[in-house]
Order: structure tokens, then sequence, then C-alpha cells
């Protein structure tokens, strides 16, 4: 019986872990293009070389433990970083980083 036990617990926790795919989109919306784009997530990292104006990339991410978004560019000759938002293990996120020419503006959307 102990056995038995110890299989079905070893098999159950072959299916732990995050299951559903997340997304985060960057909106460029600024005048000019930012450069050196990269975005860290739950232990991930998303790197574009640039994103003109007007341009939006999409990464998809697996949120694997609890975490918030840490987003750097290069814009106008000034490096640029911030960190903002959140994720928790397990959960599916669809979410958007919007750059503006003065700030930058976190959405969570429903997914």
């Amino acid at each position: 019986m102990r056995r038995i036990f110890g299989m079905i617990l070893m098999v159950g926790g072959f299916g732990c872990g995050p299951t559903s795919q997340s997304r985060v989109t960057v909106v460029n919306e600024r005048v000019g293009t930012v450069t050196e784009l990269s975005v860290r997530v739950s232990g991930q990292v998303f790197q574009a070389e640039s994103l003109g104006a007007g341009e939006s990339k999409v990464w998809q991410f697996m949120a694997g433990r609890d975490d918030h978004y840490v987003i750097r560019f290069r814009a106008d000759s000034a490096q640029v970083a911030d960190s903002f938002g959140y994720v928790t293990s397990g959960m599916t996120f669809n979410d958007v980083i919007r750059i503006r020419p003065d700030t930058l503006l976190f959405e969570a959307v429903s997914p």
C-alpha cells in the first residue's frame, strides 16, 4: 500500500507548475524608435534590437514564479529602466506596456 501511494505522489508531481500561456505586449507610442529593448518577467528575458514609432512587439511566457516586469530600452540617447506590475505563478496574464513620450504606462488586460 505504501508503494502505491508513493507512486501516485510521484506521478501527480509531474503535472505541477505553470500550464497556461501568458503574454506581454510592448507598444512604442513615441515619435522615434527605441532600441536595445528588453523585458524580464518570471525568470525569462525577451529582447528586440529596435521598435519603431507606432510598432508593437508581443512575447509569450509562462508565469512560472511570482515576479514583476522589468523593462529597459534606449531612447533619444538615454537609457530607460523601470519595473512594475505583478505576475503570480500558474496564472494567465495578458498585459500591455506602453512606451509614451514622457512616461511608461502599464495595463493589466483580462485574458
